[in-house]
């Protein structure tokens, strides 16, 4: 919650807070009904459960980097993970 109130906040939009660890699927299942961009902030090490329930296979994500963005686009029947560096802090990559 932390990380993303304030970002809401300036942005003038509720934070959903309905979904607890291990529930992947049902966060996955919600973002995909919705209507708008989706950002979904979550523990690191549950990216590839994320991914998973998009048919893509991640690899762990590494503890301590927390400068990237996971980008999941659609690409035609599937999906499409792009990772971009943030840049918004020194030492980001």
């Amino acid at each position: 919650m932390r990380t993303v109130t304030p970002l809401g906040s300036d942005l003038k939009l509720t934070v959903q807070t309905q979904f607890a660890l291990h529930q992947e699927k049902p966060l996955v299942a919600a973002a995909l009904d919705a209507a708008a961009v989706v950002l979904i902030c979550w523990h690191h090490e549950r990216i590839p459960k994320i991914a998973a329930e998009l048919g893509l296979a991640v690899d762990q994500w590494p503890d301590g980097v927390f400068d990237r963005i996971l980008v999941f686009d659609r690409a035609g029947d599937g999906w499409r993970l792009s990772v971009i560096p943030q840049r918004v802090l020194p030492g980001d990559a």
